[in-house]
């Protein structure tokens, strides 16, 4: 099981075409993410073959913001992304024998 998390704040400045009688304006961003994943291994055939399986969810939020101006406005509107994962994978190993040429 493992789990990780991040954190981002974006600072942007914002301009228009000089038709829309907006003002530049600074906004800000922040973006909040978390994953966690777990799986399970088997060991099969004298430890000879491996198995394994995962899965995992991921979810984060990034806020909106708005500009206005006399006759229009921009928003961007908030979004929680959230994401799953999964898997599986295996591995043989062949060891040589105990007792075999050398």
């Amino acid at each position: 099981m493992d789990a990780g998390g991040s954190y981002t704040h974006l600072t942007k400045t914002l301009g228009t075409d000089a038709t829309l009688r907006m003002q530049p304006a600074t906004r800000t961003s922040d973006f909040v993410y978390g994953n966690l994943r777990g799986g399970y291994g088997l060991s099969l055939m004298d430890n000879t073959l491996d198995v394994e399986a995962s899965a995992g969810v991921g979810a984060g939020y990034v806020n909106g913001y708005e500009i206005d101006g006399p006759s229009s406005g921009i928003a961007l509107s908030s979004a929680v992304p959230v994401y799953m994962t999964g898997g599986t994978g295996s591995r043989l190993t062949r060891m040589p024998p105990e007792n075999g040429p050398r």
